[in-house]
């Protein structure tokens, strides 16, 4: 994960239009991620549409705060979390630096089996 943040670059100081910025950086087999620049005081939303599937929240560089209501973590550089599905999350930079943060959405889950029961 170290090479990751050569592989897509952000601007190296943000400046107030740039304080969210978003760089696609994989999609493949049902997981989607993204490279997000968080500026200081900018925030990330997620609506509950966004939030169907599992994701995995990883902190390049710098630290964010997020909510998932009630709860407040506080997640530093190379430190991750999981996010499960139906959980609107909001991920804020509560910082005077800028948070490189890649968000993965996961695959959804195969469905369960279906039990075959047979009678006599």
């Amino acid at each position: 994960m170290s090479h990751l943040p050569s592989l897509v670059s952000f601007p190296s100081s943000p400046s107030s239009a740039a304080l969210l910025q978003r760089k696609p950086v994989l999609s493949e087999a049902g997981v989607d991620g993204a490279l997000h620049l968080i500026g200081p005081g900018a925030e990330l939303v997620e609506s509950p549409a966004d939030a169907t599937r599992a994701r995995a929240l990883f902190v390049a560089t710098g630290q964010v705060t997020v909510t998932r209501d009630p709860i407040n973590t506080l997640v530093s550089a190379d430190e991750a979390l999981h996010l499960p599905a139906e959980t609107p999350t909001r991920v804020r930079n509560h910082t005077s630096a800028p948070a490189k943060v890649l968000v993965m959405t996961l695959p959804a889950p195969p469905p369960a089996p279906v039990p075959v029961v047979t009678l006599p």
